[in-house]
């Protein structure tokens, strides 16, 4: 099925219904097609995915997981606050 986009933007209900229902919209600008509305075939969870991604070899996942540790950073100088405190002190 073909629509022009000003179709597609005017119906996109209608459209979005077609793609429901499985069958595919090709959008055209001008008679040119730039754009395929396709229904989704697997709509399988995020590990799912990771899963098959692993199995493909495009991804390694870690052995274990845990959170970074993360370090506290120590700051020189003055505390924003006592900054603050003495700007609005001086402005008085």
């Amino acid at each position: 099925m073909k629509a022009g986009i000003r179709e597609v933007r005017d119906r996109f209900t209608h459209y979005l219904d077609q793609v429901r229902r499985g069958r595919e919209v090709i959008v055209t600008e001008r008679g040119r097609e730039v754009a395929a509305l396709i229904p989704l075939r697997n709509q399988n969870s995020v590990e799912d995915a990771v899963a098959r991604l692993q199995t493909e070899g495009l991804v390694e996942l870690p052995d274990s997981w845990r959170p970074l540790a993360m370090s506290k950073a120590r700051l020189r100088g003055r505390l924003l606050s006592e900054l603050i405190l003495e700007e609005r002190t001086r402005s008085w």
